[in-house]
C-alpha cells in the first residue's frame, strides 16, 4: 500500500504505507525509509542557488552533475555515470534533470533534481540500492514527486 506524502507549499509525492519520513537536524535533509531488504532510503534536500537570476534547464544540469561530483564520486566506487538533460514534467516551466549511475557492487545510485525555472532553490533527490529495487520501489517514489508551482509575486 501507498499513501501520499506532502510538505505543503514545496511539494508531495507516493511513499509506502510503512514509511515514516524524518528530517535530520544539521543537514536539513528529509529521510524517507524504505521498507525493503536490503534496507535503503531517499534523501531530499531543497538548496539555494549562487545564480540571482535563478534556475534555468542549464543550471539545474550543472547543479546535478557538481552534486554527483562533489557528494558522491568521493564516497563511491562508480563504474558508470549517464547524466540525462532535464526534461519537463508534469507542467510548464518544472524541469527535473537525472543521472543513473552504476557501482562496482552492481547497486545503482539515482540522483534527480527538480525546480521551477526562475526559481531561486531546487529539490535534490538521491536514492541507491540494487538494481530490482530501483525497478519496483525506488522509482514509484521517484516518478510521483510532484513540485508545488512558486506563488506569484504580488
Amino acid at each position: 500500500m501507498w499513501k501520499r506524502f506532502e510538505i505543503p507549499g514545496i511539494f508531495s509525492m507516493n511513499i509506502p504505507e510503512e514509511s515514516e519520513p524524518y528530517s535530520t537536524e544539521n543537514e536539513g535533509s528529509l529521510i524517507i525509509p524504505l521498507p525493503t531488504e536490503p534496507k535503503t532510503e531517499i534523501i531530499m534536500s531543497i538548496i539555494p542557488v549562487s545564480d540571482p537570476s535563478g534556475v534555468t534547464y542549464e543550471l539545474l544540469e550543472n547543479e546535478l552533475r557538481a552534486f554527483v561530483e562533489e557528494s558522491i564520486k568521493p564516497v563511491a566506487d562508480l563504474t558508470a555515470m549517464n547524466f540525462e538533460p532535464p526534461v519537463e514534467i508534469h507542467s510548464p516551466d518544472l524541469y527535473c534533470s537525472q543521472a543513473m549511475l552504476t557501482l562496482s557492487n552492481r547497486n545503482w545510485w539515482v540522483v534527480r533534481a527538480y525546480a521551477y525555472e526562475g526559481t531561486d532553490r531546487y529539490l535534490m533527490v538521491h536514492w541507491n540500492g540494487p538494481k530490482l529495487l530501483l525497478m519496483t520501489v525506488a522509482l514509484k517514489v521517484l516518478i510521483s514527486i510532484e513540485l508545488f508551482a512558486p506563488a506569484p509575486e504580488v
